[in-house]
C-alpha cells in the first residue's frame, strides 16, 4: 500500500499543482486589475484601439503573460521538475506548460479585454501569444530560453 502511494503521489501532486496554478493565475489577474486604477483607462483605449499606442498594448500583454508564466512556473513547472529524476522538463512537458500558461493568460482577461485583444491580434491570437511565452520565460531566467528553443520550436502551433 505504501509503495502504491509513493508511486501515485508525484502524479497527484502534478495534477493538483496544475489545477491550483490556473486558479492562482486567475486570482492574481483579478487582484492586478483591482490594484491598477488605470485599468478603466486601458479598457477605454482597447475599445478605441486605433488610438492605442503599440507600446502600451505590448506592455499590457507582457504584464498578463508574466503573471500567467509565473503562476505556471510556481506550481506546474516546479512540481514536474521535482518529480523528474533529472530535474528537467521534456519537450512534451514544456509544450504542456506553455499551453497552461496560454490558458491562464486568456483566463486573466475580462471578456471585454479578450474581445479587444482578439480584434487587435486577429485569429492568430493563440499562435502569437504562445510564441511570446518563451521570451517571457527567458526574462525570468535567461538560461531557460536555450532549453525551450534548443531545437525546432514545438511551442508554435496553430
Amino acid at each position: 500500500m505504501d509503495k502504491i502511494i509513493e508511486m501515485l503521489l508525484p502524479a497527484i501532486t502534478v495534477f493538483v499543482m496544475a489545477f491550483v496554478a490556473q486558479h492562482i493565475v486567475k486570482w492574481i489577474g483579478l487582484l492586478f486589475d483591482k490594484a491598477l486604477e488605470g485599468i478603466a483607462l486601458l479598457g477605454t483605449k482597447l475599445n478605441n484601439h486605433k488610438y492605442l499606442k503599440i507600446a502600451e498594448f505590448d506592455d499590457f500583454l507582457n504584464q498578463r503573460l508574466a503573471l500567467a508564466v509565473a503562476g505556471t512556473k510556481d506550481s506546474f513547472v516546479d512540481a514536474i521538475k521535482k518529480a523528474n529524476a533529472d530535474g528537467k522538463l521534456t519537450k512534451e512537458e514544456m509544450l504542456e506548460a506553455t499551453q497552461i500558461a496560454y490558458s491562464a493568460f486568456k483566463d486573466s482577461l475580462t471578456s471585454i479585454e479578450l474581445k479587444e485583444v482578439v480584434s487587435i491580434l486577429g485569429d492568430d491570437i493563440k499562435r502569437i501569444i504562445m510564441a511570446r511565452i518563451p521570451g517571457v520565460v527567458a526574462s525570468f531566467k535567461p538560461a531557460m530560453l536555450d532549453a525551450v528553443l534548443d531545437d525546432e520550436d514545438p511551442l508554435i502551433e496553430g
